[in-house]
């Protein structure tokens, strides 16, 4: 069972993980334009969904740098500049208007390059905040009177 994320920098990179882990599910087939999608219309809502979902975290990370006490809490400083670069390469196709243009986009290997190397960094981020809460939870049962390993 996953704990509720406490604040908008965190849910921000759940939800970015998710959707990225959906989205490039399918990349196969969207780029070598099969149709896994009913039209390109429904390619371009996803396309358009995923990138605004990118878009809200990088606001969520630019915000939480504001109110550092919270947000070293959930990332510490490198990375949150690693994933706000990462961020930097999607904010141009997130204001691209055409569809067309967009299908391009997917048609080249530089943006899923990009967007799987986002997954993989938000990932790692996640493992390291389990393990972190791992260590968080043996440092309590020492506390307790028990010993541990």
């Amino acid at each position: 069972m996953t704990s509720i994320p406490k604040n908008p920098l965190e849910s921000g990179m759940m939800a970015a993980l998710k959707e990225v882990n959906n989205f490039s599910k399918r990349h196969e087939e969207i780029r070598s334009h099969k149709g896994i999608f009913k039209s390109d219309e429904e390619t371009e809502k996803k396309f358009d969904s995923l990138l605004n979902n990118l878009m809200e975290l990088r606001n969520a990370l630019q915000d939480s740098k504001a109110i550092k006490g919270k947000a070293s809490r959930v990332i510490d400083e490198e990375m949150r500049e690693k994933i706000a670069s990462a961020l930097s390469f999607f904010e141009s196709p997130s204001k691209i208007k055409r569809r067309e243009e967009k299908m391009r986009v997917l048609q080249g290997t530089l943006f899923w390059e990009k967007l799987f190397g986002f997954q993989t960094l938000l990932e790692n981020l996640q493992d390291e905040r389990l393990k972190r809460g791992r260590r968080v939870e043996r440092i309590d049962n020492s506390g307790s009177g028990k010993q541990g390993g």
